[in-house]
């Protein structure tokens, strides 16, 4: 037989549109999660009001009643109201406003890895699209070759064992298309677990990635520093280092005396006094352990946070070279694969008799599993950058 109507598709479709950091907040503004993490930060907004007030006053009321004869009856009523030393309260000023970018903080460093969670399935969903796309158009190609083939076995130019040979492959690809069609599902169904609400008409057959980011060796710096000023779980430990400072503030001036002043009020026999009272607390013993506790917090603060910099610094740094190695391996496959019209010289091989129905076989399930390569390899690619773009 010398016509084949067998072409290897070696492009993916691509789709018009494509997803982008807006959809990914659009994605996370409407999950319940999101909802969730926003209530939670209003009720520690809240609950940090309360720190920097004064006690509450204290009433004692006091009655005793014996013999009228001897001592009558007596009646006392007290108010008393304590407070700390002025400085004190400037202090605990300082710890609410250091509570509250600890919270916005804590808030924003879960949003980043709801963000980078919905990226990555983003990123899923689209190579399991372009996987798709390039196997049914394998499936498409192999079901003309079957439909030639079996012509050609009706006319008795091609033999039952070649057509036998192409229904193996198409037996091959249809379990390689149900477990790419299975992985996409499942990316498709975690999408739609944390957002049920969005309306995933437009995401749910995209094939495109983000537009592609600067990778040359000077845009290090790009990426570096954003990340050292944002990335959320770095802030979280610079607030709570800030936080302790606050609180070690709090604790040497509580070591000054504490003050109460009261009202005093008694009936006895008839008769009334009123009077004023004013006591003193001297923190001799307590504070002492307290301002100790909290330097030697302080100090393992600015540890961790002096090592998570230096870690994120290093992690940035993988993760850009990472970037850099995988962008040079897809443009090699690009070129190699788009250089020159394979399945065009694969055909024009098999008509002119140069190589048997067998072999054409092996030479095009060869190429497809290179192009499968590069679809894996622009997906890897996909991956690092959504990390590298979060920071």
């Amino acid at each position: 037989m010398r016509v084949v109507y067998f072409l290897l598709a070696l492009a993916v479709p691509a789709c018009a549109w494509a997803w982008d950091n807006a959809t990914v907040t659009d994605i996370l503004r409407q999950s319940p999660e999101f909802q969730a993490i926003d209530a939670q930060y209003e009720a520690e907004i809240a609950n940090v009001g309360t720190i920097n007030r004064l006690p509450d006053p204290e009433v004692e009321f006091e009655y005793k009643w014996g013999n009228k004869a001897e001592a009558g009856h007596k009646l006392d009523l007290g108010v008393t109201q304590s407070f700390d030393w002025p400085g004190v309260y400037v202090a605990r000023k300082k710890e609410a406003d250091a509570l509250r970018v600890v919270a916005d903080c804590q808030q924003q460093a879960r949003l980043q890895e709801m963000r980078l969670q919905i990226s990555q399935l983003l990123v899923e969903l689209t190579y399991q699209n372009r996987q798709l796309a390039l196997l049914d158009s394998i499936a498409a190609t192999y079901d003309d070759l079957h439909q030639a083939y079996q012509r050609g076995r009706e006319s008795g130019h091609t033999t039952l064992l070649d057509l036998k040979k192409i229904e193996l492959e198409q037996l091959n690809l249809r379990r390689e298309v149900i477990e790419a069609h299975n992985a996409r599902e499942e990316a498709f169904a975690s999408l739609q677990e944390i957002s049920p609400d969005y309306d995933w008409r437009a995401l749910a057959s995209t094939t495109e990635y983000p537009a592609a980011v600067p990778l040359d060796d000077d845009c290090l710096a790009i990426y570096m520093e954003p990340a050292l000023r944002q990335y959320g779980e770095l802030a979280v430990k610079g607030s709570e280092t800030s936080l302790a400072m606050a609180r070690l503030k709090v604790e040497q001036r509580s070591a000054l005396p504490s003050w109460s002043l009261g009202y005093r009020y008694a009936n006895e026999d008839g008769f009334s006094f009123n009077g004023v009272a004013v006591g003193v607390s001297v923190p001799v013993w307590s504070s002492r352990s307290k301002v100790k506790a909290a330097k030697a917090q302080l100090a393992a603060n600015e540890l961790a946070l002096t090592a998570a910099k230096e870690q994120l610094a290093e992690r940035i740094s993988r993760t850009f070279f990472r970037a850099q190695q995988l962008s040079r391996d897809c443009e090699q496959y690009r070129t190699t694969l788009y250089s020159s019209d394979l399945p065009r010289l694969l055909r024009m091989a098999l008509d002119g008799g140069e190589m048997t129905l067998l072999d054409y076989l092996q030479e095009s399930a060869y190429f497809l599993q290179a192009h499968q390569q590069l679809l894996t390899l622009e997906r890897d690619l996909a991956l690092t950058l959504s990390t590298l773009l979060l920071w």
